[in-house]
C-alpha cells in the first residue's frame, strides 16, 4: 500500500510566477472537464495535479461508471481519505494508494491512470463546454446574467472549481487592492522577483503606467511567510500592508503601514498620496 499527500498549496513555476488552473481528461476518453492545479509547469500523462473533493468525486463516479470491468476502483473513507484499489487485472500486479487531502481539502491524483490536456476539439457536450469555459474564465468578468439558468449555473460550477481549487486566489490583496482603487481610477502594475509579488502605483497616471518612473510600492507582509506577496490569499493569517515612496530622492522609504484587512485604508493613503506625490 502507498500513501500521499498533497503538501504543496499555490504551487510556483521555476520562474516564481504562479501556476494557474488547467483542464484535464482521462486520456482517450471525453470525460471531465476536470479542473485541477497542475503541481509542475512540465508534467507527464501520469504527473499528478491537484482536484477539490468535488472533482474528485466526480472522477470517482465516472470511473466506476466508464471503467466497471478494468479492475479499478475508489472508496471514499469517513476521514475524508479517498482510497483506489485495483487487481492484478489492471495493472499485472494488484495494489492501492491511499490519499490524503491536503491542508485546503484538495487531492493530489495521479499515476493511477494517463491524463490528458481537455482542448477544444475534445468532443464534448453543451454542458461540458459551458464547465469549461466557466473555469477557464475564472480570473475574468462573470458571464452568467448571459446565459439562460441552466445554462448559467453549468458556466458558474466550471467557475466555482477554479476558484477552490487556486484557494480563491482572487480573493488575494492584489485583487482587493486593484478594486478599491479603481474607484479613484487608479492603476496599478504587478511585478515580481524572486518569489516576491508586489503592486507599483506611478505618480504618472497618464503616462503608460508600466511601472517606471516615480511611485508608490504597495505589499502585504505576514509573519512566517518569507518574501512580500500581494497574490495569494491571506487563509486567515494577519499581515500588514506596507506603501512606500520611490520618488528618486534616495532609497525607497516607507511612508504608509495598515492591517492587512484594512485594505480601504491603504486605498485611500494611496489615492490621497497621488495628488501630492512630491510630498
Amino acid at each position: 500500500m502507498t500513501s500521499t499527500t498533497a503538501t504543496v498549496t499555490v504551487p510556483r513555476y521555476e520562474t516564481g510566477e504562479r501556476l494557474s488552473i488547467q483542464l484535464f481528461t482521462v486520456e482517450g476518453t471525453s470525460l471531465g472537464p476536470y479542473v485541477a492545479l497542475p503541481l509542475a509547469s512540465l508534467w507527464t500523462p501520469y504527473s499528478g495535479h491537484l482536484f477539490t473533493r468535488e472533482t474528485a468525486e466526480k472522477i470517482v463516479a465516472d470511473l466506476h461508471r466508464e471503467d466497471a470491468d478494468c479492475g479499478l476502483s475508489a472508496e471514499w473513507g469517513a476521514d475524508g481519505t479517498l482510497t483506489f484499489t485495483w487487481t492484478d487485472a489492471y495493472d499485472g500486479e494488484g495494489g492501492s494508494q491511499v490519499i490524503r487531502p491536503d491542508a485546503y481539502g484538495r487531492y493530489e491524483i495521479g499515476d493511477l491512470w494517463a491524463w490528458d490536456e481537455w482542448r477544444e476539439e475534445t468532443p464534448q457536450t453543451q454542458a461540458q463546454r459551458l464547465i469549461a469555459a466557466g473555469a477557464w474564465e475564472y480570473r475574468g468578468a462573470d458571464r452568467s446574467l448571459l446565459f439562460p439558468p441552466a445554462a448559467a449555473a453549468l458556466y458558474a460550477m466550471g467557475r466555482v472549481e477554479a476558484h477552490r481549487v487556486t484557494l480563491h486566489l482572487d480573493d488575494a490583496p492584489e485583487v482587493r487592492m486593484r478594486a478599491a482603487l479603481a474607484e479613484y481610477g487608479i492603476s496599478v502594475v504587478k511585478d515580481d522577483d524572486c518569489a516576491n509579488t508586489w503592486l507599483e502605483i506611478p505618480f504618472d497616471q497618464d503616462g503608460d503606467c508600466d511601472g517606471a518612473g516615480p511611485g508608490l510600492v504597495a505589499y502585504v507582509e505576514a509573519p512566517g511567510t518569507e518574501g512580500v506577496f500581494v497574490d495569494e490569499p491571506m487563509n486567515g493569517r494577519r499581515g500588514t500592508w506596507t506603501v512606500n515612496i520611490a520618488d528618486g530622492n534616495g532609497p525607497a522609504r516607507t511612508v504608509f503601514t495598515c492591517d492587512a484587512e484594512d485594505f480601504a485604508a491603504a486605498a485611500d493613503f494611496i489615492a490621497d498620496r497621488l495628488t501630492r506625490p512630491t510630498a
